[in-house]
């Protein structure tokens, strides 16, 4: 997942600097720091647990401000990035709810 974040970032950067717009903290913001710091705390199973149930209700709150800003968003060049991205963060999110659904567990392990 991290590497197909890193091209998204990027071209929104690029979208940005462009705009010259500074972005504000969402509510996303500090629900992923709140993930961050209990997984700190976590080892072994739990950790796996808990990382993959911040994951889906990360993605499922990134998903539902991709769409905000498809439905209602103002900026034509972020609307179309937010159509172009969105599939990715639904893949993103079907994928961590098919791993929740395991507890966690990757296949591997």
């Amino acid at each position: 997942m991290v590497t197909s974040h890193i091209p998204v970032v990027n071209a929104l950067n690029v979208i940005l600097k462009r705009k010259d717009i500074t972005p504000t903290n969402t509510l996303l913001h500090g629900a992923y720091d709140a993930m961050i710091s209990t997984l700190k705390a976590d080892r072994g199973a739990a950790f796996d647990r808990n990382y993959v149930n911040g994951q889906v209700e990360y993605q499922k709150g990134n998903a539902a401000l991709f769409e905000q800003e498809i439905q209602n968003g103002a900026d034509p060049d972020l609307k179309q990035f937010a159509r172009q991205t969105l599939p990715k963060i639904v893949d993103h999110l079907k994928r961590a709810e098919k791993l929740a659904a395991t507890g966690g567990r990757l296949a591997s392990k």
